[in-house]
């Protein structure tokens, strides 16, 4: 009678998935210089107290360099910590406009007190979204949810406000004017991560009454002969609409030109004195008249 065996078969392990290389960027705020909010890369995991991080596997994206110089740490913006919420804000927009040069997702993970934050983003609709149609007028706004990655590569605008503002509290769809001035409204600051532009707050040159204090130092430098100019007048300028106050911004144009080509000029009236009528003839005017009689005449028109 033959006997039968049956064979046992060992247990094989299984085997781990290696973990997916990971490059993280932390928002940190620290003490420093009146509050300072910076961002710090890390490779495999977010850095310890982060208020917010973005995450990409795409780690082939993030240069060597920038992991290792000054340990991954870079300074977004100081004075944070003052009585106003408005550079805080800012350099909030700061970090997840940052966050575009890493594709991935971007988490809310704390609030900092006494200045809580909400983060909503306005993002580019396709012809049709969630099954109704979007008009190129009006896109989609989508809060960053405390604890939830979130896609932001399609988002145009980003807005930081208040965390109590209900600005935009049931809203689904928006122009970007809307978006822009809701958050504006709220005390909140707006970026638009495919340029350059800051809304909300007070302007990233000030108020117009700074614009005139500006135009008059460029002018105190035409009449001294300096050449030098602090700020390019691109920059000064392209911070004002020119619907805002397209008089002051032409000014300032002419200004820092005749500055720089060392042509000497009249200077011009104090901030509170009205600016010269549209019709008024050029500095370099004739009729025997003198440069300073003509100047006197545009300004009391």
């Amino acid at each position: 009678m033959g006997c039968s065996s049956s064979r046992v078969e060992a247990p094989t392990e299984t085997e781990e998935p290696l973990p997916v290389p990971r490059v993280y960027g932390s928002l940190i705020y620290n003490d420093a210089s009146q509050g300072t909010l910076e961002l710090h890369l890390t490779a495999d995991s977010p850095a310890e107290g982060a208020l917010a991080i973005f995450e990409t596997r795409q780690v082939d994206k993030v240069p060597a360099w920038k992991l290792s110089r000054n340990q991954g740490r870079s300074e977004l913006m100081k004075g944070v910590g003052g009585p106003s919420s408005t550079k805080f804000y800012e350099a909030w927009t700061h970090f997840v406009k940052a966050s575009r040069s890493y594709p991935g997702t971007v988490t809310h993970v704390a609030q900092k007190e006494p200045k809580p934050v909400a983060i909503y983003a306005l993002h580019m609709a396709a012809a049709e979204d969630s099954g109704r149609r979007v008009s190129p007028s009006a896109q989609p706004v989508r809060r960053v949810r405390l604890g939830v990655a979130t896609d932001l590569s399609d988002a145009h605008f980003v807005a930081v406000v208040p965390a109590a503002s209900l600005c935009f509290d049931g809203v689904q769809v928006l122009s970007a004017k809307m978006f822009s001035q809701n958050a504006k409204d709220a005390g909140g600051v707006v970026l638009d991560l495919l340029g350059d532009s800051q809304v909300g707050g007070s302007p990233a040159g000030g108020s117009d009454e700074k614009l005139q204090q500006r135009l008059a130092e460029q002018s105190d430098k035409v009449v001294t002969g300096e050449s030098a100019i602090k700020d390019p007048v691109s920059r000064i300028a392209s911070e004002y609409s020119a619907e805002k106050d397209p008089t002051l911004v032409k000014r300032l144009r002419q200004q820092s030109e005749k500055v720089e080509t060392g042509e000497s000029a009249i200077k011009m009236p104090e901030a509170a004195e009205a600016p010269p009528s549209p019709e008024a003839p050029d500095f370099e005017g004739g009729g025997g008249e003198s440069q300073a009689e003509i100047a006197k005449k545009m300004f009391t028109q």
